[in-house]
This record gives C-alpha cells, sequence and structure tokens, in this order.
C-alpha cells in the first residue's frame, strides 16, 4: 500500500499514483495529475515560494515511495 501525500487540507494523494507534477506561473501552484488523470491544485505555504513548495512535495513523493 502506497503512503499518502497531503496536497491541501481535506485531500491527500497516493504517492505511486502520481504522475505528473507541473508549475503554473500564472497562478503560482502545482498541478499535480494522477495516473488516471485527474489534476489537483497544490498551492506553497505562506511565504514559500512555489519552487520550493515543488522541490518540498517532490521529496514527500520520494520519501513516500521509498519505504515501500
Amino acid at each position: 500500500m502506497s503512503r499518502m501525500i497531503k496536497l491541501n487540507d481535506g485531500c491527500y494523494v497516493a504517492a505511486d499514483q502520481i504522475s505528473e507534477l507541473k508549475i503554473n506561473q500564472s497562478s503560482q501552484t502545482i498541478t499535480v495529475r494522477m495516473k488516471d488523470g485527474i489534476g489537483h491544485s497544490h498551492a506553497p505555504d505562506y511565504r514559500q515560494g512555489v519552487y520550493a513548495a515543488m522541490d518540498a512535495l517532490v521529496d514527500q513523493i520520494n520519501t513516500a515511495l521509498a519505504a515501500k
């Protein structure tokens, strides 16, 4: 069973079901695309840049996948 990653309040996804992460420059958010095609939006924490948020999210996903 895959570990869950928190994207925002009320939205957790299975790390092994994530297929793509993409930064949206216009809205300063990250789109998390799942293997089934559903997209979720992830906003950086207060005072966190979108690139730092992307790095943190990638680290969480990699840690979750390594723990299998």
